[in-house]
């Protein structure tokens, strides 16, 4: 079920410590933090760049028990000529909601899927939820070198057996994801 949600229109999320289950409609988690999270060579160990482009969708076919099935299609459908369907329930939500989300859901999996992960240097630079988020926007070295803004979509940590905590952060889509 969880898995299920989380291809929907929310982000979920886990609060570490309680481990209490969090949603949020996708999009509304976090804040912009990319003037003061900027994460450099310095402190990267290392960032890989990765991309997907099966997973794609581009047309939603959208039904729900208020209203007769119908169809939105995303504009980059016309263009990419990539017309790949996902059939979307609202159950008891009206039309124009439905509407919404759907376009909503097909702003984000219209594109390839892309992702980033980058590996913290131990001890170096902003600490994951000490000094950012899930959700929040921050500022990392991109393909060319040159800082750019992305969303943090998942934080890992491992504890070697030398006791140093090591964090991974996956930006705009969950490495599992891609």
């Amino acid at each position: 079920l969880i898995e299920m949600l989380g291809e929907t229109y929310l982000d979920l999320g886990m609060t570490p410590d309680s481990m209490a289950m969090n949603a949020w409609i996708r999009g509304t988690r976090g804040a912009d933090l990319s003037a003061t999270v900027a994460f450099t060579k310095g402190t990267c160990r290392r960032v890989t760049h990765d991309e997907v482009g099966a997973d794609r969708a581009t047309v939603a076919i959208v039904s729900g028990s208020t209203f007769a099935p119908f169809e939105v299609v995303h504009a980059d459908a016309a263009i990419d000529g990539v017309y790949e369907e996902v059939a979307l329930d609202f159950g008891d939500a009206s039309a124009v909601i439905a509407e919404k989300f759907a376009n909503d859901y097909l702003d984000l999996v219209s594109q390839a899927r892309k992702g980033i992960t980058i590996e913290l240097v131990p001890d170096v630079g902003p600490v994951p939820y000490d000094d950012f988020g899930i959700g929040d926007t921050i500022s990392v070295p991109g393909i060319t070198g040159a800082a750019e803004d992305h969303r943090v979509a998942a934080i890992g940590v491992q504890v070697g057996p030398d006791s140093i905590t090591r964090w991974t952060v996956d930006l705009d889509q969950p490495r599992m994801l891609l």
